[in-house]
């Protein structure tokens, strides 16, 4: 469903438009931020993170999916 998040996953903010293109020229459409935490053992040490590959599907070049911040703590 449009403007709903996935299982596992919340919207952190909502936006009314998207920069679009390198000028940065604005298009007016709602676009959304999204958040996702899983828990962590204490006793473990993080070695790395997988992201999926979500480019089945995707056209014209662009990125599917930014990863904007990974925080581990």
């Amino acid at each position: 469903m449009v403007g709903s998040a996935s299982p596992g996953s919340s919207i952190a903010a909502t936006l009314p438009y998207i920069n679009n293109g390198p000028n940065s020229s604005r298009e007016n459409q709602t676009v959304h931020l999204y958040t996702a935490s899983v828990p962590l053992d204490p006793a473990k040490t993080v070695r790395y993170v997988i992201l999926p590959d979500v480019s089945d599907g995707q056209t014209g070049g662009g990125a599917a999916m930014h990863v904007f911040a990974l925080g581990i703590g």
